[in-house]
């Protein structure tokens, strides 16, 4: 896996060594507890530890079982490897005792944060820290450490002299979300809103302009009620009491979703209650790349970019995450292994380093995730680059068609145009009525992708 920098992470499945390992019991700290220390003070630092679980040498006597398969032969992890389930608190435990009686610094771990009232006092502890770190022979990533702060974000929060508040980019979704542009995606729009009127006061005559669109006509005509209605109805929801901050000691849900230009999620933990509360919303475009995938790749795909945008909140606790698409229950798992296709393999690969639980959630139950998919927000960062192309074998003895000539049969066959069309948008539910030369790719529907007009 390629990281951002261009560096490369290696990922080994160590879902079935993780079976028979037995968990360290050392706690993650609650989140609220490194948040009740930074009271009162003025100034900030942030370290970042670089590879974090690289820095930790494994006993000798563990390393056969991370050992893994490459066609170059068998290799084994000297020090701990992403995807371990013990590794989080094993690695807490080793701050913990590194930063053990120092002042003004928490950790929740491989996230370091230094404070103090004064520049001064800030100053001494970070000093403090820094030496903590050199003696143990740890190394930070100094791209990704910030210092001297007055204001910064540490774990999904916005941190300074005034208190705590909610990172503002969790709800960038829904504040800088664009007008729907057809009745699909306003009936989506209102499915999400519906889902949090009890939040919102007076929500059945705040989203009447919205609700008259539906009944006017076959398409849509924006008009000016309407636009202050849906700018006053995400005012509401992003000022609302649905918005809650992160507790680590609540059950923790992220539900996802793709449209075919969009993908949507939000993060959500269950109150004492009974009450699923949002934590943090998130949408993105598709690049032109990503809008060629089939159906179930971009639903796989808004699972992946979802569960590692809120890692801070994810990584080291078990969590569950919901998708309406029901194939990647067992695609996204070790059941599917040896069915998914390539891509899917490799996302499923990038997600070894999490423990959760995939749930399938209907659509008709899915509807915040939904209308984030369908008014989504470019990515910050610009549109993803396309993928690599992976040559698997180069030989000078076989002889093949063009790539022009295999394309061109492509688009002149038939049954390559009827599977263009179900990859694109959705399989029929019964295959009862298929066409029995269809069938066979039916059964392997999950399984098939676009590239440049074919399907693989």
């Amino acid at each position: 896996m390629q990281k951002k920098g261009g560096d490369i992470c290696l990922c080994v499945d160590l879902r079935e060594p993780n079976k028979a390992i037995v968990i360290d019991s050392h706690p993650l700290p609650h989140i609220e507890e490194v948040f009740a220390e930074l009271r009162g003070a003025k100034m900030f630092s942030t370290l970042d530890l670089q590879s974090a679980y690289h820095q930790v040498m494994l006993h000798e006597d563990s390393r056969d079982l991370t050992a893994f398969i490459t066609h170059e032969g068998l290799f084994r992890f000297k020090r701990v490897p992403y995807g371990l389930t013990l590794a989080p608190s094993a690695f807490q435990k080793m701050m913990s005792l590194i930063l053990k009686n120092q002042h003004g610094v928490q950790c929740y771990l491989d996230d370091i944060i230094v404070f103090g009232n004064t520049t001064e006092e800030h100053d001494n502890n970070l000093q403090s820290v820094l030496n903590c770190i050199s003696k143990a022979g740890l190394k930070l990533n100094r791209f990704k450490c910030k210092f001297r702060q007055t204001e910064l974000s540490f774990l999904g929060h916005t941190i300074s002299q005034a208190g705590l508040k909610p990172d503002p980019d969790h709800i960038l979704a829904i504040s800088n979300a664009h007008p729907p542009t057809d009745l699909q995606t306003l009936r989506s729009f209102l499915g999400l809103t519906f889902w949090y009127a009890k939040f919102i006061p007076n929500y059945a005559s705040v989203i009447e302009p919205l609700r008259e669109l539906l009944w006017r006509s076959s398409t849509l005509v924006w008009t000016t009620d309407a636009q202050v209605s849906f700018e006053r109805v995400k005012d509401l929801i992003v000022h609302s009491p649905v918005l809650a901050l992160f507790s680590s000691a609540l059950p923790t849900i992220v539900t996802t979703d793709a449209s075919d230009y969009g993908l949507g999620a939000v993060l959500t933990q269950l109150h004492e209650d009974n009450t699923e509360r949002t934590v943090a919303f998130a949408s993105r475009t598709l690049s032109n790349a990503e809008r060629k995938y089939s159906t179930v790749e971009k639903e796989a795909l808004a699972c992946v970019w979802a569960t590692e945008k809120w890692r801070t909140y994810l990584w080291g606790r078990t969590f569950k995450l919901c998708t309406d698409h029901s194939p990647l229950t067992t695609l996204l798992t070790t059941k599917g292994l040896g069915r998914a296709g390539y891509r899917i393999a490799r996302w499923s690969a990038r997600l070894l380093s999490f423990n959760y639980e995939l749930e399938y959630k209907p659509g008709n139950e899915n509807v915040v995730a939904d209308c984030l998919s369908r008014l989504p927000l470019p990515s910050p960062d610009g549109p993803p680059e396309d993928e690599d192309v992976v040559i698997a074998l180069i030989t000078s003895t076989l002889t093949a068609v063009t790539r022009e000539q295999f394309q061109a049969a492509c688009s002149a066959c038939p049954i390559q145009q009827k599977l263009w069309e179900f990859l694109t948008k959705r399989w029929p539910s019964n295959p009862k009525n298929f066409d029995p030369v269809l069938l066979p790719y039916f059964r392997v529907r999950d399984e098939l992708s676009l590239l440049d007009g074919c399907v693989l």
